[in-house]
C-alpha cells in the first residue's frame, strides 16, 4: 500500500513580502508588512526598496499604483492651474514625489504651481477665436488675470542671461539640473575635481562635494532630487546625499575614464559610459 506525499514549496521571505504588496491598496508601510507576514521589519525594507517604489514619507507604492498617481495628476492639471502642494494633497503624495510626478507626466511648471500643455492649448484657442480680453478668458476659465498672462507667454521669444556662477578652481566640464529646477550641479577638471551645487535664484554656491581624485566628467540628479551620481578620470561612480552632502557610495568596475553617467527614470538604476568601451548597469541597494 503506498501513500501520497504532497510536499509544499515554503516561501521564501522575498517571495512572501511579494505576495503581501501585491495584496495591498498598493500603498504600505514596513510596519504592515512586518505584522502581516512576520518577517523582521529590517529585512522588509531591504525588499520592499528592491521590491516597490521608496516615498519620502517613509512609505512605499508598487509601480502600478504610481501609475494610477501619474494618471490622477495628469487628469488635475489638464482642468487648470494648480499650486503643487495642491496637487499634492489631492493625490496624497510629498512635494518631492509629487513634482517627480509631474515631471514624468510632462505638466508644465514654474516655481510653485503647475498646469498642462492641454490647458494651455484651450486658453490660446479661446483667446485667439473669440478675441476676448484677459480678463473675460481668466473669469471663463477660473483662473487669475495674471496666470493667463504667464500662460500666454510661455512660448520662448527671447533667451537671456540670467545668472553666471563661479566658484571652480579649473574649467567646468559638466552641469545637471534637479528635478526641481532649483539647482544646478556641475563637475570641474583636475585642480579643482570637485562638485559643486548651486542655488539658482540666488546663484549662490550651497554645498562642494569632494571625493574624486580626478576630473569629473558627469553628474547626474536621482530622480527624486536626493541624490547625485559622478563619473571621474579615477574610473569610480560616486554617490552622495545632497541635504548631508556625504558621499554614500562608491561604484567601482569600470577600467578607464567614466565619461557619462545617468539614472533610470524610477531611480533604481545608475547607467555609466566609460573610455573602457563599456556600459555598466548598477542596481541601487539602499540598506
Amino acid at each position: 500500500m503506498t501513500k501520497e506525499i504532497r510536499i509544499s514549496k515554503i516561501k521564501s521571505p522575498v517571495e512572501v513580502v511579494e505576495e503581501a504588496l501585491k495584496n495591498s491598496s498598493g500603498r504600505v508601510t514596513v510596519e504592515e508588512i512586518a505584522e502581516k507576514t512576520g518577517i523582521d521589519a529590517e529585512k522588509v525594507r531591504k525588499t520592499l526598496n528592491f521590491l516597490a517604489i521608496p516615498i519620502s514619507d517613509g512609505t512605499f507604492v508598487t509601480e502600478e499604483y504610481w501609475e494610477t498617481l501619474k494618471k490622477m495628476a495628469a487628469s488635475i492639471v489638464e482642468k487648470g492651474i494648480w499650486k503643487i502642494n495642491e496637487i499634492a494633497e489631492m493625490i496624497k503624495l510629498p512635494i518631492k514625489e509629487t513634482e517627480k510626478i509631474l515631471n514624468e507626466i510632462n505638466a508644465i511648471m514654474d516655481h510653485e504651481i503647475a498646469t498642462s500643455s492641454r490647458f494651455i492649448k484651450k486658453i490660446k484657442e479661446r483667446m485667439k477665436k473669440e478675441k476676448k480680453d484677459i480678463r473675460t478668458i481668466a473669469e471663463a476659465f477660473e483662473i487669475s488675470p495674471k496666470a493667463v498672462i504667464w500662460l500666454l507667454n510661455l512660448n520662448i521669444k527671447d533667451i537671456k542671461l540670467s545668472k553666471v556662477l563661479k566658484g571652480h578652481e579649473d574649467f567646468v566640464l559638466c552641469v545637471a539640473w534637479s528635478p526641481n529646477s532649483r539647482y544646478v550641479a556641475s563637475g570641474s577638471k583636475y585642480r579643482d575635481k570637485t562638485i559643486r551645487v548651486w542655488d539658482v535664484e540666488s546663484g549662490k554656491e550651497v554645498m562642494v562635494l569632494r571625493g574624486h581624485k580626478s576630473y569629473v566628467w558627469s553628474v547626474a540628479w536621482s530622480p527624486d532630487g536626493r541624490y547625485i551620481a559622478s563619473g571621474s578620470n579615477d574610473e569610480t561612480i560616486r554617490v552622495w546625499d545632497v541635504e548631508s552632502g556625504k558621499e554614500v557610495m562608491v561604484l567601482g568596475g569600470h577600467e578607464d575614464v567614466i565619461s557619462s553617467v545617468a539614472w533610470s527614470p524610477d531611480g533604481r538604476y545608475i547607467a555609466s559610459g566609460s573610455d573602457d568601451e563599456t556600459i555598466r548597469i548598477w542596481l541601487v541597494v539602499w540598506g
